[in-house]
Formats: structure tokens, sequence, C-alpha cells
């Protein structure tokens, strides 16, 4: 939608999308990005330019989407509320990804991504199972915040606690993961 404060009206810009969530400025102000979470994607919809109106698709997700924050860098976080259901396989682990990965394939689960300005994931952060349904992930002064409508606090994952993360490519997405190992 789009807001008038000049003629106090309302456009409705695009109709029929699953579930649009959290959203985001570029930071020209050339684009919006929008979270589909029924979709498991973000969308980019451009506000200026020779594509002005148009919208495609920005990065497909490994979970369903909720909040997008965009970073000073020029880098988005997306915040992952529940892990994308792989019907093909009744939404489980497959016995490959346990014989890949181990225990970790069973409990480990994507709860935010850091796309590039160009849509790129560049980092999935998975959990344990200590964190339920991330809402928001924000970046401030080197610490990643991460919240949850149903927790009663915010995980901050400081500069420190960065040090602790671990590398491995992921058997079905293809994509690069970082994992974060939370200290005791």
């Amino acid at each position: 939608m789009k807001y008038d404060p000049r003629t106090r009206k309302v456009t409705v810009l695009r109709r029929g999308l699953p579930f649009p969530n959290g959203v985001a400025l570029s930071g020209d102000g050339s684009f919006l990005l929008f979270a589909e979470t029924g979709s498991c994607r973000v969308l980019k919809h451009w506000l200026r330019g020779p594509r002005t109106g148009a919208m495609e698709v920005f990065a497909e997700l490994p979970g369903y989407p909720d909040n997008i924050r965009r970073t000073a860098r020029g880098e988005y976080w997306v915040a992952l509320n529940r892990e994308k259901i792989n019907l093909n396989d009744g939404g489980g682990v497959t016995e490959d990804e346990k014989a890949t990965k181990g225990k970790a394939a069973a409990t480990e689960h994507p709860v935010a991504v850091r796309l590039s300005g160009e849509g790129k994931v560049l980092e999935v952060l998975l959990d344990g199972g200590e964190l339920a349904s991330v809402s928001e992930v924000a970046e401030e002064n080197g610490a990643i915040w991460i919240g949850s409508v149903e927790l009663p606090y915010v995980e901050i994952i400081s500069a420190i606690q960065e040090k602790l993360r671990r590398s491995y490519i992921h058997p079905n997405l293809d994509l690069h993961f970082k994992v974060l190992k939370k200290q005791d």
C-alpha cells in the first residue's frame, strides 16, 4: 500500500500476495523489500527509475520470513519464523541428511538469513532448538539482536560470540551456512 500524506489517500499497489510481512527500504529509496511469508521469499518492488512499479523476487529463503531490516552496510537481515516445510519428504529430515550431519540435522533449524544488497544469501543462522519463532533480527554496533513474540527476552550475539561460528554446506539448499553455538 502507498499512503499520500498530501491527499490522505491510501493506494493498494499489489493484491493477492500470500501473507506479505516485514518491510525495508533500500538505502537510496529506489526500491522496497518485503517478506512474503507464505511463499518463503523476499520480493522487491521498484519505487523509482525505469522499472517503477515492477515487482520481482529478491531472494528465496529456507524458512518462513517475518521482519526484514537493512544494515548500515546495505545488507538485509530476515527473521525466519519457522523452517520451510518440504512436502516432498513429508516435512522431515531424510536419512541421508541424518548421516551427513549427524544429530544436528534433526535439531538445528534456520532462524535468520543475511542477504546482500542484490539478494544473495550471505549467511544463515541456525539454532539448536533454544530460539522459538524468531520474529525480528537487527544488527547494531557489531551485535546481532534476535527477538521473538513468543519469548520474554531478546537474544544478543556479540562480536566475541562471532568467533564461535563454524561453516558447512547444507546438502539440500546448496547454500553456505554459518552455525552459531551458544556460550554456556
